[in-house]
C-alpha cells in the first residue's frame, strides 16, 4: 500500500489562483481527451512541441510546491500525462486544479 503525503502547497492565495489558471488554460486549448485513473486523471494532449514544453514547465513547477502530486509524462506516439494522488482528498484538489 502507497503511504499517503499530506496535501501542502507552498504556494500563496494568489499564487494558487494563477497556477490554476494556467492549468484550466492547458485542459481547455490542448486536451483531446479526458479520463480518471486510479488515484487521478490522464489527460491526452495535442501533439506539438509548444504543447510538451508547456506541459513540462507547469508540471516542473507543480513538483517544487505540491510534492504530494505524482505526474507521469512517457514518450510515445501520443502525448499523455498522468496526474495522480495517494488521498481521495489529493485526487479532489487536482480535479478542482484542472478545473474538470
Amino acid at each position: 500500500m502507497q503511504e499517503q503525503t499530506p496535501i501542502i502547497c507552498t504556494l500563496d492565495a494568489a499564487e494558487k489562483l494563477e497556477r490554476s489558471s494556467e492549468w484550466q488554460e492547458l485542459v481547455r486549448t490542448a486536451v483531446e481527451e479526458r479520463g480518471e485513473c486510479e488515484g487521478g486523471f490522464v489527460l491526452t494532449l495535442r501533439a506539438g512541441a509548444q504543447i510538451l514544453s508547456d506541459v513540462q514547465t507547469l508540471v516542473d513547477a507543480e513538483k517544487t510546491c505540491c510534492r504530494w502530486i505524482d505526474f507521469e509524462l512517457p514518450q510515445g506516439d501520443r502525448l499523455t500525462l498522468r496526474i495522480t494522488a495517494r488521498s481521495p482528498e489529493g485526487v479532489a484538489v487536482i480535479k478542482e486544479m484542472l478545473g474538470l
